[in-house]
């Protein structure tokens, strides 16, 4: 898991030695953004493995796979008002003030540093993860930093998505130009009022993405002993669009009281853009929520 004690220590003792995760993935034809030589140098040196098994959104090469989930299980699809910001690198206080302006819309704010609370069209929401999760499934959309693992979460579940990386973040700015090229999200490098009063009043479709279940793949694979190469795999879970909801992670499945949560789906609710006079309506991280 791009783990710099563990590779070096296979490496000194001469065990194979197996990476998985996001950097990974970054290899010749990933888009690239924010990166030098130097920061090249640093990500093939940092975790050296001998088979590399990447994360990301496409197979820019035949050793990259879909990115691993962990999405609770829904009742039912539902999509209500809110729209869901976290940006946790950003001041808080700031990023509450700047939401104050888009005043046709409710927004829910996660961090560690927020209390409970709700100051104008903002709900603030210490950081909790079955918080998140469920208010993640219930989101009209988010505006998040660029980090793998949420925005992963949100194409899986259909959410439009606004990001915006962290200057001078190479994996961010990279996921950013991905996220671009695939037309997968829309960027914003600063807090454009512009750039997200058009993502609120003219929402993109998500992509229609169901990404396989890589967690289980894997770990038959392992658990084999890594024969097949991992160029197998990549085939294999790339293939087809369409797949059976057994094969999908964070399918929409009935409720087992023991493993899911409910949502409960209340008024229809009205298009994204609508806009009335009434109050309408993101590894290394610190794990309130690991995004």
């Amino acid at each position: 898991d791009y783990e710099p004690v563990t590779a070096w220590a296979a490496k000194t003792q001469r065990r194979k030695l197996i990476g998985i995760g996001h950097q990974y993935a970054f290899g010749d034809k990933t888009p690239k953004a924010g990166d030098s030589w130097i920061q090249k140098t640093v990500m093939q040196r940092f975790a050296p493995v001998d088979v590399n098994v990447g994360l990301h959104w496409a197979p820019f090469s035949n050793t990259v796979l879909p990115p691993i989930l962990d999405l609770p299980k829904l009742s039912q699809s539902f999509q209500g008002e809110q729209i869901l910001v976290y940006l946790p690198f950003e001041d808080q206080t700031a990023i509450t003030d700047w939401l104050q302006q888009f005043s046709g819309y409710q927004f829910v704010q996660y961090s560690s540093a927020l209390p409970n609370q709700t100051v104008g069209n903002v709900a603030q929401r210490t950081a909790c993860i079955d918080g998140f999760k469920r208010d993640l499934a219930r989101s009209r959309g988010v505006i998040c930093n660029s980090g793998f693992e949420l925005i992963s979460e949100c194409l899986q579940w259909g959410k439009p998505v606004l990001t915006k990386p962290l200057a001078g973040q190479m994996e961010q700015l990279s996921n950013a130009e991905a996220l671009s090229q695939l037309g997968y999200a829309r960027v914003m490098h600063s807090l454009c009022e512009f750039a997200t009063r058009d993502w609120l009043e003219n929402p993109p479709l998500p992509p229609e993405l169901h990404f396989k279940n890589v967690a289980k793949r894997l770990a038959d694979w392992l658990e084999g002993g890594a024969q097949a190469p991992v160029e197998v795999l990549c085939t294999d879970l790339w293939q087809n669009k369409t797949h059976t909801e057994n094969d999908k992670q964070g399918a929409i499945e009935h409720k087992d009281p023991s493993t899911s949560f409910e949502i409960a789906t209340g008024s229809s609710p009205r298009p994204f853009g609508a806009v009335d006079t009434a109050v309408t309506s993101g590894l290394g991280q610190p794990r309130g929520l690991s995004r």
